[in-house]
């Protein structure tokens, strides 16, 4: 009788610790366990538990999928996608987590554009009739970190704060490495007010932090 209940009680711990083991291993998503598929001028992401997962670890996650991507097609095509690692970062955030987002977006697009899909398609601006909600938020915040890391940020940041947000939006606008973006000034108006007043949801903004 008692050497039954020794041999009940060690299966039962050894059920006990693989149940906690592939509990821990369930939850432990790698950046190889975000499935990505390829096709001219775009990448398709797969929105799934995994990339979830990844994502729930760190909010900049989003930017080392956005490289793992552009890295592989690059592999792939032998040139690279003419799509900002920012502007791809923020699409992902903005499908897993569409409340983020969805009030910057023209009334009507936030269901449309948020709606939850099994795949995430990020493409150039030629294939991709979305792509300008995404550099348009991306521009603004990728600004705005680019001047918190200047040397003579708090200079930047004192004439920014000078100009009232349309002002700094049209700046953002004339920016030369944004003259091949399609932008619309309504959406960053949204995003700069929201970043003035510090009611920008931080996932947004830790997502692009290196």
């Amino acid at each position: 009788m008692k050497k039954k209940s020794i041999k009940t009680l060690i299966v039962g711990l050894v059920s006990l610790t693989l149940i906690s083991f592939s509990t821990v291993t369930a939850f432990a998503a790698n950046l190889s366990d975000i499935i990505c598929s390829y096709s001219p001028k775009a990448v398709h992401i797969t929105n799934d538990y995994n990339l979830k997962d990844y994502l729930s670890n760190s909010s900049k996650n989003s930017l080392n999928i956005a490289d793992y991507a552009k890295s592989n097609y690059v592999l792939k095509y032998s040139e690279p996608i003419d799509v900002t690692r920012t502007s791809m970062a923020i699409e992902i955030i903005g499908h897993v987590y569409p409340d983020k987002i969805a009030k910057y977006l023209p009334f009507g697009l936030g269901n449309i554009i948020t709606k939850h899909t099994s795949i995430i398609d990020i493409g150039e601006k030629s294939v991709d009739s979305n792509r300008w909600i995404w550099d348009s938020i991306a521009a603004v915040i990728g600004d705005n970190f680019d001047n918190s890391r200047r040397a003579n940020s708090r200079s930047v940041n004192s004439l920014k704060f000078k100009m009232n947000t349309e002002q700094h939006v049209d700046e953002i606008i004339k920016n030369p490495k944004n003259k091949n973006l399609k932008l619309n000034k309504d959406i960053m108006i949204k995003v700069q007010k929201d970043i003035d007043n510090n009611t920008i949801d931080p996932i947004l903004l830790k997502a692009i932090e290196n």
